[in-house]
């Protein structure tokens, strides 16, 4: 999702940029994703037109958010949860999500078989 609002937000619903844009939500941006997109962008396989760290640095500052930190106690919680999806980044990101009480923003719907608060 945040690689969409960076390269391509035509992808992401209008209601959902809305619901990004309303200054009364507080958005995060997970130390996971920016991970992901370091990662897949080391292999070539992220085709975004500045470094990572500009990238996000740019979504941070257009979406007025926060980082969030991957902590201990998120990776903890994986013991407990069931092999739904097999993707490491999300299984970490609804990790983080339930621990926090946040909503994870995406259109991935194997991350809705979940029990966590997804926007889509």
């Amino acid at each position: 999702m945040v690689i969409w609002l960076g390269v391509n937000s035509s992808k992401v619903p209008s209601s959902i940029l809305q619901t990004l844009g309303d200054p009364q939500n507080d958005l995060y941006v997970s130390s996971i994703s920016v991970w992901e997109i370091a990662a897949k962008y080391a292999l070539r396989k992220l085709p975004i037109p500045v470094p990572p760290a500009t990238f996000v640095e740019r979504i941070l500052v257009d979406f007025i958010a926060k980082p969030l930190a991957f902590e201990t106690r998120h990776a903890e919680l994986v013991v407990d949860l069931p092999l739904l999806h097999r993707d490491p980044f999300d299984r970490m990101l609804i990790c983080q999500a339930l621990d926090e009480g946040m909503t994870l923003v995406t259109a991935d719907a194997e991350i809705r078989r979940y029990n966590v608060p997804t926007l889509w």
